[in-house]
């Protein structure tokens, strides 16, 4: 489930960058609402990927203890 979400962040981030990079007709307000939810969704996909990488992490441990034993 975590993997979908951080896949449906990734796809609005870049839904948004292609509307920043066709700039032209454009007011500079929707620049700048633009360029906040773009920043949103960065952090957003940046708190996701440090999640699943505790995720894995522990499952790593998880699962490299259990097959120990």
């Amino acid at each position: 489930q975590l993997e979908e979400e951080i896949e449906a962040l990734e796809q609005r981030k870049a839904e948004i960058e292609d509307q920043l990079s066709s700039m032209e007709g454009l007011s500079p307000e929707e620049i700048t609402k633009l360029s906040e939810r773009f920043s949103l969704i960065e952090t957003e996909l940046c708190a996701k990927m440090e999640e699943w990488e505790r995720v894995e992490t522990f499952l790593a441990e998880k699962s490299s203890s259990s097959s120990a034993g």
